[in-house]
């Protein structure tokens, strides 16, 4: 599992927007914006639409593609030895 705290971009915030990952001072979750992108959405879109940087989506999703493949990084060393 992903451990979202460590992402700097991130924060969650008992009772604000019902306690979801949402990007720092903004009400904008984290799930929205996935499931744009997933819908089709480029981040240009999603930078106008919801009126946040594109850098802290973009710092968001690499944040999630390093620890998505962590345990990947971990076999491909063990059969490398």
């Amino acid at each position: 599992m992903i451990d979202l705290s460590k992402c700097p971009v991130l924060e969650r915030i008992p009772g604000k927007v019902g306690g979801v990952w949402l990007f720092r001072g903004t009400r904008l979750p984290l799930w929205v914006v996935l499931e744009n992108l997933k819908s089709g959405a480029s981040l240009d879109e999603i930078s106008d639409w919801f009126e946040i940087d594109r850098q802290p989506v973009e710092q968001a999703l690499a944040f999630l593609a390093r620890e998505a493949n962590e345990p990947f990084a971990v076999l491909e060393h063990e059969a490398a030895a």
